[in-house]
């Protein structure tokens, strides 16, 4: 299934707050996929919509994101962060922990 179809299975958790059709992955019953992507949904992706889902405070998630952009791994720039240099016109930021530079 694309991104497309995807949503319309998301969209039984909420479209009915927006005054579309819950039922439009109905649609796709005879896929070989529905009954897992179904099941997919209920268990990861409606939670989310549920306000009363226990939740984690994003304090909680503040050393994951640390670890995740301490350094860059793909980006165009990464030549530019190894190399001052060759920056042409970018500078370091004084005290930051994690080599960005601004114009």
């Amino acid at each position: 299934m694309d991104g497309a179809e995807a949503r319309r299975f998301q969209g039984h958790n909420f479209f009915r707050h927006i005054g579309m059709d819950r039922n439009m992955r109905g649609m796709f019953a005879a896929h070989a996929y529905f009954e897992r992507t179904a099941e997919f949904i209920e268990q990861y992706d409606n939670p989310a919509f549920n306000a009363d889902t226990a939740t984690l405070p994003i304090a909680e998630f503040a050393p994951m994101l640390r670890r995740v952009f301490a350094q860059p791994h793909q980006t165009i720039y990464k030549s530019v962060m190894q190399s001052p240099a060759k920056a042409g016109g970018l500078r370091q930021r004084k005290q930051c922990p994690r080599n960005a530079y601004i114009l």
